[in-house]
């Protein structure tokens, strides 16, 4: 609820039932790392220069994180 910075998702609330706990999070357009990452003709992995931008966004997170 403290953190912000444009690569960490924001968590609003959190609630449960008697099977699952839920996440109200904010929207995010662009989609899963994951959708990302496999998108083109690639059957395994992806391009160089697209595994560069993921990983670096994600350092760049984590290094908030780590302040």
């Amino acid at each position: 609820n403290k953190l912000e910075h444009p690569n960490i998702a924001t968590l609003f609330t959190t609630f449960q039932d008697a099977n699952c706990i839920y996440y109200q999070m904010e929207y995010l357009s662009g989609g899963e790392v994951w959708d990302l990452i496999h998108e083109g003709e690639y059957a395994v992995g992806c391009p160089l220069t697209r595994g560069r931008y993921v990983m670096w966004e994600a350092i760049n997170a984590l290094e908030y994180l780590h302040q």
